[in-house]
């Protein structure tokens, strides 16, 4: 058995209207002792979750300088990933979810968008397929 943590398909509820990803569910734990959940488009192009319980919200994540490119580290990516549209943070709703400003920093709970320097996005591609290689 590898050392990456394996992907369970698992359907999970998220806070989000926002991606356009409406594929399979996929989760596994963290090193930061919380589930990352991804939601797939297709098997490089995936919305990227984290939650604190299997069984609870799992929520956006916000980025406090940039747009997300960094969070590619949730899901075993030493790259920065590509991002969907990138819009300021005053143009997207205001709502719960993690954030932080850069790589390896943890994160923190709170407001992301609108009224907040936290941006997020659609969709992530970190080139890590997921599920991964069988």
């Amino acid at each position: 058995m590898g050392k990456d943590a394996i992907w369970t398909e698992v359907g999970f509820n998220s806070d989000d209207d926002y991606s356009e990803c409406k594929g399979k569910q996929y989760v596994k734990r963290t090193w930061y002792k919380k589930f990352v959940g991804v939601q797939l488009c297709n098997s490089l192009r995936y919305k990227i979750y984290l939650s604190d319980s299997l069984k609870g919200k799992f929520y956006n994540i916000g980025d406090q300088r940039g747009h997300g490119e960094d969070h590619c580290q949730f899901v075993d990516s030493y790259l920065d990933g590509k991002t969907g549209q990138m819009l300021p943070s005053d143009q997207l709703p205001s709502k719960d979810g993690y954030f932080r400003a850069v790589r390896q920093e943890p994160v923190h709970f709170g407001k992301i968008g609108a009224g907040t320097h936290n941006t997020y996005v659609h969709w992530y591609e970190c080139g890590t397929t997921i599920p991964g290689k069988w």
